[in-house]
This record gives C-alpha cells, sequence and structure tokens, in this order.
C-alpha cells in the first residue's frame, strides 16, 4: 500500500466517524491529520475505532 492509498483510507475511516480532515501533511515520518468534527466538542475517535 503506498502513501496515497493510506491516506485515502484514513480520510474516509475518519469521515465515517463524522471527522473530516482538512490537512494531510508528513513530517520527519510522522503523518500529521488536521480535522474538523460534524459535532462541536465532540471527542475525535480512537486509533482503534478508526481500525488503524
Amino acid at each position: 500500500m503506498d502513501d496515497e492509498e493510506v491516506r485515502e483510507r484514513l480520510e474516509q475511516r475518519l469521515m465515517s466517524h463524522g471527522v473530516y480532515v482538512t490537512n494531510l501533511t508528513t513530517e520527519e515520518g510522522t503523518l500529521r491529520v488536521e480535522y474538523e468534527t460534524a459535532t462541536p466538542g465532540a471527542a475525535s475517535p480512537t486509533a482503534r475505532s478508526v481500525g488503524c
């Protein structure tokens, strides 16, 4: 699986939890995700619930 496919799958999984990715970047081998939630104040899903 290449980086683009990982990003696409992550974005789709997060969207299914009401989390909308606004930016994905890689810095020093770390994927940084900026996002907005559909519900104000809602906690973000855990890596386990997203399936990572």
